[in-house]
């Protein structure tokens, strides 16, 4: 299961993971880290502010160690290789991009895995 959320600057990301951890942390099912690249965004006092207050404990890749963060890698490559082309090829405005990507998300949560071999 992935999620992604459309924002215009990597600024957004903490307001964005807040909006996650709202969404779909329960008491039986809470976040304990995140695990993220050394990029600005991931380093900035709010989120550590954040995190903290939460119990949450960050940890980071080593710079340039994009295999260390694989599953996030990978999930990213595949709504890339999916998003990218459907805007190509529908010739619609680029401003609509978010809801291709939502609509990517919503098909790859929905299609069959090998890992779970079942479809979710």
């Amino acid at each position: 299961m992935g999620w992604a959320y459309a924002v215009r600057e990597k600024s957004e990301f903490t307001r964005c993971f807040k909006y996650f951890l709202d969404t779909y942390e329960r008491p039986e099912r809470r976040c304990h880290y995140l695990h993220v690249d050394q990029g600005g965004e991931n380093r900035s006092d709010q989120l550590c502010i954040f995190c903290d207050n939460k119990g949450i404990s960050i940890y980071y890749t080593a710079t340039d160690q994009h295999e260390q963060n694989g599953i996030a890698e990978a999930f990213n490559r595949v709504l890339q290789e999916k998003v990218t082309p459907t805007l190509e090829r529908s010739n619609l405005p680029r401003k609509l991009w978010p809801y291709i990507l939502y609509a990517a998300v919503y098909i790859r949560n929905r299609s069959p895995s090998k890992a779970l071999n079942k479809t979710p």
